[in-house]
């Protein structure tokens, strides 16, 4: 290597080490501190993956043990006109039966299996719960008021 292009790399590898060890001591230098944004917990489906989605036993695990700031759920409008809260218009994929929700009156609607194959992932859910039944709205309501 000639004089000039070893000082030339001698230079740039001197320059690097430098720049590593002054950002190394004052990181703020390039990270300037951050915006802290508000955020919130949403529990999907009542934590589908942790327990029998959409059943109070869900929503209760996830407002009581993971302080969920919000439940995500869908509603549907039985034949009787109750407000109950289903992922599915129809309940084939949880129940196993080709049910739909909005021509079975609340009473008539069967309940949910105790192993559910889970959507996003390749797992099945296991759960052993004693309210496997299709919650209504209102129940819901009643039992979380604070929870949007």
């Amino acid at each position: 290597m000639s004089a000039p292009v070893g000082a030339i790399v001698g230079g740039v590898f001197g320059g690097y080490v430098l720049t590593v060890l002054i950002l190394y001591r004052f990181p703020h230098l390039l990270h300037r501190k951050k915006m802290s944004l508000p955020g919130f917990l949403i529990a999907h489906r009542g934590g589908a993956g942790e327990n029998l989605e959409n059943t109070l036993g869900a929503f209760r695990h996830a407002v009581v043990n993971c302080q969920a700031d919000v439940l995500e759920l869908d509603l549907h409008l039985t034949k009787d006109g109750q407000v109950v809260i289903s992922h599915d218009g129809s309940l084939e994929r949880v129940t196993d039966q080709s049910v739909v929700i909005e021509d079975t009156n609340y009473e008539d609607l069967p309940r949910i299996n105790q192993h559910l194959h889970i959507t996003f992932s390749n797992e099945v859910l296991r759960k052993e719960c004693e309210d496997n039944r299709i919650p209504l709205f209102e129940d819901l309501l009643k039992e979380f008021p604070q929870v949007g």
